[in-house]
């Protein structure tokens, strides 16, 4: 096991008894798997430094982008948004290049532009950031 992967802390909860729900959701939420299959874990590195802001209610929000390689010649580049204290944490400390673990759930913006063309974008909500350790090189002279 990895030294990052001990870190990870899941939020799971014990599925009910029942055969009638399935799906253990948080009260109000609908019941259907189908919301609980949005989960997406993602490995990569810091694009920018992460960016604060202050909601009108007094929430902090923090924006990052992370880049996913996918071979020597396709890299996906993934917004992800955090709150509260994890957006305070990231700000403080992440920097370009660090290397993370973000544990999340898609989410769709949708809007028009001043032209009046539709446009999207995907980000994750992050449950879970993992600042992943800098692993040191091993020395050749040894």
């Amino acid at each position: 096991m990895k030294a990052y992967e001990s870190q990870m802390a899941w939020n799971h909860q014990a599925a009910p008894a029942s055969t009638e729900n399935p799906v253990s959701q948080p009260e109000g939420k609908s019941n259907s798997l189908y919301h609980s299959l949005s989960m997406t874990i993602i490995d990569g590195r810091v694009v920018h430094k992460p960016q604060l802001i202050e909601t009108k209610t007094g929430k902090t929000v923090g924006h990052f982008s992370i880049a996913v390689n996918h071979g020597s010649d396709s890299v996906s580049f993934i917004d992800v948004e955090t709150w509260n204290n994890k957006a305070k944490a990231c700000f403080e400390q992440l920097n370009k290049g660090n290397r993370v673990i973000v544990q999340g759930t898609l989410r769709q913006e949708r809007w028009e532009d001043k032209d009046g063309h539709k446009k999207s974008k995907i980000k994750v909500i992050a449950n879970n950031v993992i600042f992943v350790p800098k692993v040191p090189q091993n020395n050749k002279n040894d």
